[in-house]
């Protein structure tokens, strides 16, 4: 988040830290939602059904859910300036058992939040500002 705010240039200075200090503006957040679903497919044919993996059928499926809840606060105030839940687009994944892969995209999906999250506050601090 530090990183996607400094970026933005929205602020003088960004930074990660565990105490609220002498900062402006603090940013928190709650995971409300990591779903997971994997499963491997065989066909229906049992044991069997791992045959099919050798022809390239898709042997495996994923799909990732992320949701979080995000909020700016101004620390002086204590005036929330952005409270907001947020959805990443879900990932879906047909693969092959043996080129697997990160099964877990949550990393990825955190970085689109965080996007979304910047230019949220964007639009809001300058609408304060005008």
């Amino acid at each position: 988040m530090a990183e996607e705010l400094r970026s933005s240039k929205l602020f003088k200075d960004a930074f990660f830290d565990f105490k609220t200090g002498s900062n402006d503006l603090l940013i928190k957040g709650r995971i409300l939602s990591t779903n997971y679903k994997g499963k491997i497919i065989s066909y229906g044919l049992g044991v069997f059904g791992p045959y099919f993996w050798f022809l390239g059928a898709p042997a495996f499926s994923i799909d990732n859910d992320l949701k979080i809840h995000i909020e700016c606060l101004d620390i002086k105030t204590n005036k929330v300036l952005l409270s907001k839940e947020y959805a990443a687009v879900p990932v879906s994944n047909l693969g092959w058992i043996y080129a697997i892969g990160n099964d877990f995209n949550y990393p990825e999906m955190l970085q689109s939040i965080y996007k979304e999250f910047v230019a949220d506050l964007k639009k809001q601090v300058l609408s304060q500002n005008n």
